[in-house]
């Protein structure tokens, strides 16, 4: 009996130890379960929330997507450069959470209020460039006590910088007749008609720089247009109302007087653009923070018809008028056109007199009598999209500690 009862203990045992363990190791692959499902609902939150801003869907700050009975919690933070999602899910106690994070668009920095080429910049009377100047040719004002850049001054080569008053440091190759508060670093001569806080010789000229925007970037943009179709010629009537993008414009692009056109997608013209009377140009609301360009192959003469341009209304959010043409004038504005950026890497940019510019970058400049540029420190970090459900990339997806 004995023997018995030790062999029945025995074998009790030995059942317990191998249901403690085989409980053990169930409860292991349910923790294990719930774990790798808390995962992969992380995942399907970062996953939704990146296929909403890719395809340009609604994209709340914050909300909760639900899959077989459980819920994964999703945050959307504006970032610099573009946006961070969290999403984070848990069952009972197991909580897992994704963080990814998408930057925006085709980067673009403009680092000078103007940058020109080998044109070079000349000023009117009582003009101002706010904001700092590059050049690859001369940079000549109207008199020192006339015409101002408050920034710093940068000429490449062996070109002039004359008739002007520069508040911050100034390089260049000759200088005559010019008035700079701060430093003057030069490579050729300082006229004695000159005052500077103080001068430094340098061994060599500058060397120039180039445009911010690569052809190939252009050429891109282009293929984008075209890619959305083409239209022969395109109009907005007087007092009318058009929505218009991504497109090719074969021809010529007419706004009627107090016409509006909105660009959902980057728009193309091979032709030339015929303004009337206070037309506006705008970016649809979808593009958000983006920016979005406008190509012309052809010279633009706004005249004065107090032609507006704007982005979609969010800060960061400009819409860029771009000419391709060139030699010779490219962009001539007038007196009242207003609000946007201004590129025409192989042609001159004419800005009227009383003018209010964000940015200006061209193969020449001119600035007319009274007018201001001001360079606004967003466009140093500008992301181009080529429509409003683009320019999204995923730069980083990860899993994170749990908030």
């Amino acid at each position: 009996m004995l023997t018995v009862v030790l062999i029945l203990l025995a074998v009790l045992i030995l059942i317990g130890t191998v249901s403690g363990l085989a409980f053990r190791e169930a409860k292991i692959a349910e923790l294990d379960y719930k774990s790798r499902r808390s995962y992969f609902l992380s995942e399907s939150g970062s996953e939704d929330a990146a296929y909403r801003l890719i395809s340009g869907k609604n994209l709340p700050s914050s909300y909760e997507l639900s899959l077989y009975g459980a819920a994964t919690n999703v945050s959307v933070t504006d970032v610099l450069g573009g946006k961070e999602i969290l999403s984070s899910a848990g069952l009972d106690t197991l909580q897992r959470a994704v963080k990814s994070f998408l930057k925006i668009g085709t980067g673009v920095s403009f680092h000078y209020g103007v940058q020109v080429g080998d044109e070079g910049v000349t000023m009117g009377n009582d003009s101002t460039i706010v904001g700092n100047v590059f050049s690859n040719g001369d940079i000549i004002g109207n008199g020192k006590d006339k015409t101002t850049i408050t920034g710093t001054a940068k000429s490449a080569g062996t070109n002039l910088i004359k008739d002007i008053r520069i508040e911050e440091d100034s390089w260049g190759y000759d200088f005559d007749n010019c008035t700079v508060v701060g430093a003057v670093r030069y490579a050729g001569s300082f006229s004695s008609n000159c005052s500077a806080a103080e001068t430094e010789v340098l061994a060599a000229p500058l060397e120039p720089k180039p445009f911010p925007i690569p052809e190939s970037l252009i050429d891109s943009w282009k293929a984008d247009a075209e890619a959305g179709g083409t239209l022969s010629g395109f109009s907005v009537g007087n007092n009318s109302s058009e929505t218009l993008g991504p497109k090719k414009i074969s021809g010529n692009l007419t706004l009627g007087n107090s016409s509006i056109l909105t660009l959902t997608g980057t728009v193309w013209v091979t032709g030339t653009i015929n303004f009337g009377n206070s037309p506006v140009l705008k970016l649809d609301a979808s593009y958000g923070q983006l920016s979005g360009v406008l190509i012309v192959d052809g010279s633009v003469d706004l005249g004065n018809q107090a032609a507006v341009f704007e982005g979609s209304g969010e800060e960061g959010s400009y819409l860029m008028l771009l000419s391709t043409f060139g030699p010779g004038d490219a962009i001539k504005l007038g007196n009242k056109a207003e609000g946007t950026i201004f590129y025409a890497p192989h042609g001159v940019i004419t800005a009227g007199n009383n003018l209010n510019l964000k940015e200006a970058t061209g193969y020449g400049l001119k600035v007319g009598n009274d007018a201001t540029i001001t360079y606004e420190s967003g466009l140093a970090d500008l992301n181009f999209s080529s429509g409003p459900s683009g320019g999204w990339s995923i730069d980083s997806w990860k899993e994170v500690t749990p908030p």
